[in-house]
């Protein structure tokens, strides 16, 4: 029942998923419950999802309450300032941050930086992929081989690199959406090397998106483990 329902609750993630000067939160959501949307009455629900459904207005707001919270403790006086969507569904942060907003049916995240640090920030939440995910999807995701040398140099099962694969480009394409401006796909970058003991992933463009995000670009992030699923995130550095 709704007044039982748990309501969600503050995620801990680790803190060098981002670099220094990247303020994150997250949230683990639970049942969708008319509680639980209640429970962020402090951030406003867009006209447009004003019929959508429970479940869709608690993920949107459990973002947007994630990217207020975060926007707090970077700068106080952006606590309360809305976070509306672009016409690419990119979030449009204040000027002079930079952030990314993801959620799953389990999870909301969101990062904010100062635009003087960083040029973009990407985070993506994830669940694992079925098991039994069909060939497709992999040839969607994956250029060719890329798959087959992570599952030869790391302990991932296939279902588990076949998401991360999916999560990592997820977070290249918001890091990186700023600067190109945009829409590219999954095959325009290759997950190259994973570290499964520090939690690193490595990558290199696959065709040129800008003049400097040019094929052959390399770029590196992060991700963690939650229940269910995984985190991933990437940084796009100022220049100098």
């Amino acid at each position: 029942m709704a007044d039982s329902a748990k309501l969600p609750a503050p995620l801990s993630l680790a803190p060098a998923l981002f670099p220094e000067g990247v303020v994150v939160r997250a949230i683990e959501l639970f049942e969708p419950s008319e509680a639980a949307l209640a429970s962020f009455s402090s951030v406003a629900l867009p006209e447009r999802l004003a019929t959508a459904a429970l479940e869709r207005k608690i993920h949107y707001l459990a973002g947007r309450s994630c990217a207020r919270d975060a926007m707090g403790e970077l700068s106080p006086p952006h606590r309360d300032v809305p976070v509306p969507t672009g016409e690419s569904r990119e979030p449009l942060f204040p000027e002079g941050i930079v952030g990314t907003v993801s959620h799953t049916k389990r999870y909301a995240a969101a990062a904010v930086a100062h635009a003087s640090r960083f040029r973009g920030l990407g985070v993506d939440v994830e669940r694992w992929m079925k098991i039994d995910a069909p060939p497709r999807l992999a040839g969607h995701v994956t250029v060719p081989g890329e798959l087959t040398h992570l599952l030869e140099t790391t302990g991932l099962l296939p279902h588990e690199a076949l998401t991360l694969v999916f999560s990592a480009k997820e977070s290249v394409y918001k890091a990186f959406f700023g600067a190109v401006r945009r829409y590219f796909g999954f095959h325009d970058a290759r997950i190259t090397r994973v570290d499964e003991r520090s939690g690193a992933f490595f990558g290199q463009l696959q065709s040129d998106l800008t003049g400097e995000l040019s094929r052959g670009y390399t770029f590196e992030g992060r991700y963690e483990r939650v229940d269910g699923g995984l985190v991933t995130a990437v940084a796009f550095p100022s220049r100098g």
